[in-house]
């Protein structure tokens, strides 16, 4: 719908005449926005409905009389009132000042705000006032353009239709005073001096009163760089506010779904959306006051307050509070977040695009930037925003001379690839997410690295020449001194290419070098060159597009020259152990075989992003626990180093220690180290790897541990009866060079499912441990040790999960290391120790057709727990027989199968039933090879265990033995009830038959 204004002219000279009485009820029919051109304004007119918001005088500007722009904006506004639909009473103080401290009982009016001037125009500004205190961000804004003083437009963000009443004198003098003497201590020293700085009273009292609006009962967080990070009152005034609920977050209701973590019962995040942008989260707000109703006017506490996320550092928040109650009625963060082009990987780890190289044109590369937020920046310098930050500073240390780029504050550093700009901003990026890593692992920045001044000087096109190289240097006391970057191709250095692009660089410069220049003083190890090719693949694996191609295993593939690799099979003391780059690429395959066996190899992202963090950690935590005598002379040493350090807790993660010191030195004796040999004493369960370490997916199917219903000492599993006695078998090695000498073995068994913790999810078999005098050295022979006598746990099935455990002198299980109240995840424990095994196996019967198996699976129990240290969202992946998925077979999932949320700790209890398909015989199983039911467990997107149902086609009734006799019946599980027919039983009153050896006990059930 478009409204003429057929009668409009403007009030100034060259206009005639005045605008007609009805153009404001013209104007109060429109219902919807709308834009629209206007022949008699000679302009384009946009409304809200009923009101004008905004006029663009897009043909001719009116021409003012007022030689003064904000005369002749204040002159503009008294002869448009009704068009824009004000009242003119309200416009008779357009030139007095609003003011925010004196809140008093007035109505809606108009003041001057500022006039804002730029080369030939001048923006004047008028604020809405109510309680004659500005009304949050409302107003009018006049758009004067000088020589002469002409109209461009006009902007109405006014709110109409204001009620409300002042709160008490009292806590409007309250709030006054913490804005007069509590505000702005904080913002006037630096973090390190905030924490040994003498807080002023008035300061403290403000900060309690930010803390109790935001709803903060704990300790205050602390920022990346380990520096305390106190919640503070930087500024405040009053202002009126119109409460939308619907806004109270930003202009949202709420917290979104990526925001903050999933309470019970909400929806789970889309993997493809979790955190997409780079909003950081909402604080738990407290809900509002009862009193406090949607579309009243209320008198609010405007409070700029700096608090701290430990994800993202200071933040600087926005927070309205209503005076009386101190309910936040809005908040929004204020601190903007500057992105810039970046190759976040090397391109052809990104794409999978081995034909992507450093010498392409910008018209290639750009196929392979992105723009990611430059975390951590130091705040813009009169308008303009540097290359500095808490961690680094991009400056032009070494030749050639090369400026770093600045950018006017709030604009985003955005450069073709080939520039010496882009390779600035990959530099700042690379480096900042570096430290990042190193913090969110848990270890404090300044500690750790005690002998370096931050911000660090990056030259990010330095070492003096054109070369495909870059350096770290010390700072003469113990510590990094800057590093610089040269280029990562010499084809075409008119249009360089920074070698600053490339993250691997960064890891091996920053993360090789500059640890060990901190903590050994100087940046290597005496063994070799650093560590810095293994951490660099660490961080690059993971999402990595060469996975599954020989590529995946080669350093920095993007850049060209002699490729330096992390899947040698050079060894240590060969003679490629040069204790330079060559023993470097020794140690990084000794590296990255650590992260493959403890997850690296997993087909989940989650897992393989656990094992990435967790052996950075160990090696950062190994380096940082030496010293410069200590410095490892040989790669065993520096074995042993990591394996100490794997012996402490991860207390930032929560996370016990031990669980991956024999992973270690497997790592290290696959590359020669103690002499290629394993230890003298090596007992273990074998679960298919011959006691190694080699990536297992599924360690809960250990086959060398059997529970038999009878203590007959036979081979074969058997499925245990509920409620009786059941014996458990198991077979132990030895692949060290020595005989063992007295091994004991001991059992465990718990609940059927996944997410179990050691020790507390477990409960002992009987005896307490079985032992044997001696196992033959070099895996030469084999023990059977049992039986071990248990009872299932309640559960009509007895699908128990079973954990045997062998140790020795010399030889003991990773579980010794748990001691007092630790604990430790059996994902981490079982796979990551030959000393154990882990048996979560049911045979059910797939001899005798879909009834059967359909019994068999009745009332079937899966207890899912969360066993890491935070609340995770869960969730179960079947696999099912190729045969019986073909036929349309399928595990009904317990009304989960979108997943549910649990706490830390917390276990819930699933049933699970088959939904039959086509009828299957037991050829056709045996034909396909395939016979496991797989229940997998996820937390978080990450395999934490799961049970396996394996379809026996050798087995033709529901848990029978091997003298098919009947065992652990019930109607739901059973369809023969000849036996009790023979005996003269009648079936209505029975509600359970268990077979016992020979006697037979029948419990007859009563009406209620």
């Amino acid at each position: 719908m478009h409204l003429v204004l057929a009668a409009y002219q403007p009030l100034f000279k060259g206009g005639a005449g005045e605008a007609p009485k009805q153009i404001s009820s013209l104007l109060h029919g429109e219902i919807c926005m709308s834009t629209f051109y206007d022949g008699s304004v000679k302009g384009h007119i946009t409304k809200d409905g009923a009101t004008v918001t905004h006029i663009r005088y897009s043909q001719e500007l009116p021409v003012s009389e007022e030689n003064d722009p904000v005369e002749a904006a204040s002159a503009y506004l008294r002869e448009s009132a009704e068009m824009l639909g004000l009242e003119e009473p309200r416009l008779e103080s357009l030139r007095v000042r609003a003011a925010a401290m004196e809140p008093a009982e007035r109505g809606v009016e108009y003041r001057f705000e500022e006039d804002k001037r730029l080369f030939d125009g001048t923006t004047v500004a008028f604020t809405q006032t109510y309680f004659d205190v500005p009304v949050f961000r409302r107003g009018i804004s006049v758009e004067v353009k000088q020589g002469p003083n002409r109209i461009v437009g006009v902007t109405n963000n006014t709110d109409a239709g204001l009620e409300g009443e002042l709160p008490s004198q009292e806590r409007i003098d309250y709030y006054r005073r913490l804005f007069q003497d509590g505000a702005g201590f904080l913002g006037r020293v630096t973090h390190r001096e905030n924490a040994e700085a003498d807080v002023p009273t008035e300061v403290a009292e403000a900060t309690d009163v930010v803390r109790r609006a935001l709803g903060l009962t704990g300790p205050a967080a602390r920022r990346r760089d380990g520096q305390p990070a106190a919640t503070s009152l930087m500024n405040g005034r009053f202002v009126a506010y119109r409460y939308r609920p619907e806004l109270r977050f930003d202009g949202r209701p709420g917290p979104t779904r990526n925001d903050l973590p999933r309470r019970e019962g909400e929806e789970e995040v889309p993997e493809d959306g979790a955190r997409e942008g780079t909003t950081p989260p909402f604080p738990d707000l407290p809900p509002v006051d009862a009193s406090i109703e949607p579309g009243r006017t209320y008198l609010c506490a405007e409070m700029i307050v700096r608090h701290a996320l430990p994800e993202y550092g200071d933040l600087v928040w926005l927070v309205l509070a209503e005076v009386e109650t101190g309910s936040v009625l809005y908040i929004e963060c204020q601190t903007c977040f500057v992105s810039g082009m970046v190759f976040r990987v090397d391109p052809q780890v990104g794409s999978g695009d081995l034909s992507v190289t450093s010498d392409d044109s910008d018209t290639i590369l750009q196929n392979h930037d992105s723009s990611e937020v430059l975390n951590d920046l130091d705040p813009p310098v009169a308008g303009k925003q540097n290359l500095r930050g808490a961690f680094v500073e991009i400056q032009d240390v070494e030749a050639p001379d090369v400026a770093p780029p600045s950018r006017p504050a709030g604009s985003d550093f955005n450069f073709p690839p080939r520039t010496d700009d882009f390779a600035a901003v990959n530099a700042y990026y690379h480096q900042t997410q570096l430290f990042r890593t190193i913090a969110d692992l848990g270890f404090p920045i300044a500690g750790y690295f005690d002998g370096t001044d931050f911000p660090i000087p990056i030259d990010h096109r330095g070492t003096g020449v054109d070369d495909i190289n870059a350096h770290w240097s010390p700072n003469g006391f113990g510590g990094t001194g800057h590093q610089c970057y040269s280029l990562c191709d010499l084809t075409n250095t008119a249009q360089p290419l920074g070698r600053s692009v490339d993250p691997w660089v960064h890891w091996h410069e920053m993360g090789g070098h500059g640890t060990l220049g901190d903590h050994v003083g100087k940046g290597t190890f005496n063994f070799a060159h650093s560590a810095g090719d293994g951490l660099a693949a660490l961080q690059m694996d993971p999402e990595s597009a060469l996975r599954g191609t020989t590529e995946r295993f080669r350093y920095a593939p993007f850049r060209p020259g002699p490729p330096r690799r992390f899947d040698r099979t050079w060894l240590w003391g060969g003679p490629e152990d040069d204790k330079q780059y060559r023993s470097e690429q020794i140690l990084a395959t000794c590296h990255f075989r650590i992260y493959r066996s403890i997850g690296g190899d997993h087909a989940d992202l989650g897992r393989r992003l656990f094992a990435s963090r967790a052996a950075t950690y160990l090696i950062l935590r190994a380096i940082g626990q030496l010293t410069p005598p200590t410095n490892p002379d040989n790669a065993d040493l520096w074995c042993e180093q990591l394996q100490k350090a794997d012996l402490q807790n991860w207390l930032s993660e929560g996370l016990s220690g031990g669980a991956y010191n024999k992973v270690i030195r497997w790592a290290f004796e696959k590359q020669g180290s103690y002499g290629g040999k394993p230890p003298a004493v090596d007992v273990y369960i074998d679960d298919g790897r011959a006691g190694e370490y080699q990536f297992e997916p599924v360690h809960w199917a250990n086959q060398s541990m059997w529970n038999r219903n009878a203590p007959d000492g036979l081979p074969g599993h058997q499925s245990a009866i509920a409620g009786a006695k059941n014996f458990f078998y198991v077979k132990v090695k030895n692949r060290g060079t020595s005989a063992s000498g007295t091994v004991t073995v001991q059992g465990y068994h718990c609940l059927p499912g996944a997410g179990l913790t050691w020790p507390d999810d477990f409960t002992a078999m009987s005896p307490a441990g079985l032992t044997v005098p001696s196992i033959p050295a070099n895996g030469a022979g084999e023990v059977v040790l049992g039986p071990f006598e248990w009872t299932p746990n309640e559960n009509v099935h007895g699908h128990d999960c079973a954990l045997m455990i062998a140790t020795t002198a010399g030889d003991p299980s990773n579980a010794v290391h748990i001691t007092g109240s630790e604990s430790i995840e059996e994902w981490r424990l079982v796979p990551n120790d030959n000393n154990i095994g882990q048996r979560n196996v049911a045979v059910v019967p797939g001899g005798a057709g879909s009834e059967a198996l359909l019994a068999s699976m009745a009332g079937a129990v899966f207890v899912a727990g969360n066993n890491l240290p935070r609340p995770a969202h869960m969730k179960l992946r079947v696999v099912m027989p190729s045969v019986l998925a073909e036929k349309g077979w399928a595990l009904d999932l317990d009304d989960v199968v979108n997943g549910f949320r649990l706490e830390a700790g917390a276990k819930r209890r699933l049933k699970l039933q088959l939904v039959p398909g086509e009828s299957f015989t037991a050829e056709e199983l045996r034909q396909a090879g395939d016979q496991s039911i797989e229940v997998g467990l996820l937390a978080d997107g990450m395999e934490i265990g799961g049970m396996r149902y394996t379809v026996d086609p050798g087995r033709a009734n529901p848990e029978s033995g091997p003298r098919e006799a009947r065992v652990a019946g019930s109607r739901s599980g059973n369809t023969d009830f000849g036996l009790l027919e023979r005996l003269g039983v009648g079936e209505a009153d029975v509600t359970n038959v268990t077979v016992k050896k020979v006697s037979l006990d029948i419990e007859f059930g009563h009406p209620d």
